[in-house]
């Protein structure tokens, strides 16, 4: 679940993650936007520019622009969380059809 509002230069959203949510190497992306994400509750594992480690409640993470990132892990409880990037992605406010914007999906290992 995902709640979102945008402004020219800045969005900011309120998600959560399932405990049960699967992850896996297709997640891991980049874009030019600087990005922070901090833990409300619950635990996320995140991958930062090669690096994994977890999230739990008060923690924070800091993305910037251009290096690849996904979550990878949520703890049994879920984790509920805020999101806030540098410029204003429409394609984060409901009822926004269509791909993401301003994405740049992790190539493939098989280079594909």
């Amino acid at each position: 679940m995902r709640r979102a509002v945008a402004l020219d230069g800045l969005t900011m959203q309120r998600g959560e993650i399932a405990c049960d949510t699967q992850f896996d190497e297709s997640t891991i992306h980049s874009h030019p936007e600087d990005q922070f994400i901090v833990v409300l509750e619950g635990k996320l594992k995140m991958h930062i520019d090669g690096v994994e480690d977890w999230l739990e409640p008060g923690g924070f993470a800091s993305i910037p622009g251009g290096v690849f990132h996904s979550a990878t892990g949520v703890g049994p409880e879920g984790a509920k969380y805020i999101e806030v990037l540098s410029s204003g992605r429409i394609d984060y406010l409901p009822g926004y059809v269509g791909e993401p914007k301003n994405e740049f999906l992790h190539e493939k290992k098989d280079g594909s």
